[in-house]
């Protein structure tokens, strides 16, 4: 016996259709980073989906947010065949922004360690 098995919330269009390929994940972590981000799911289980109505993003909760992570939970949400890839997700503004951000941050943190290996080297 074999059927698909996942969580209603996750699942693509395709994949509650029963079809499932490699861009049903970038929609389950669409989900998963809007989710993050607000705290809520992007659509209701119950609710059909029609994907050119959502993701909505709520003011109350978004205003946090920036552009560029939106445009990129828009471009995980939509339909198949429009739907980014991994390494389209990868290469977006957002995932360049916060790879380069952080980027500086584990120079610095590499800066700091490298001093106190040499304070705790000099005592």
């Amino acid at each position: 016996m074999h059927s698909a098995k996942f969580t209603k919330y996750y699942a693509s269009p395709e994949l509650i259709e029963r079809k499932y390929g490699i861009l049903t994940d970038i929609w389950s972590l669409g989900v998963v980073m809007f989710t993050l981000f607000c705290r809520y799911f992007p659509y209701e289980i119950n609710q059909s989906i029609r994907v050119k109505e959502f993701p909505r993003f709520d003011p109350r909760y978004w205003s946090h947010v920036s552009e560029e992570a939106k445009d990129l939970i828009r471009s995980m949400l939509k339909l198949e065949h429009e739907r980014l890839d991994i390494d389209q997700v990868m290469a977006s503004k957002w995932f360049r922004k916060w790879n380069a951000e952080n980027e500086t941050k584990d120079e610095s943190l590499e800066s700091s360690r490298k001093m106190n290996t040499n304070r705790i080297s000099l005592l």
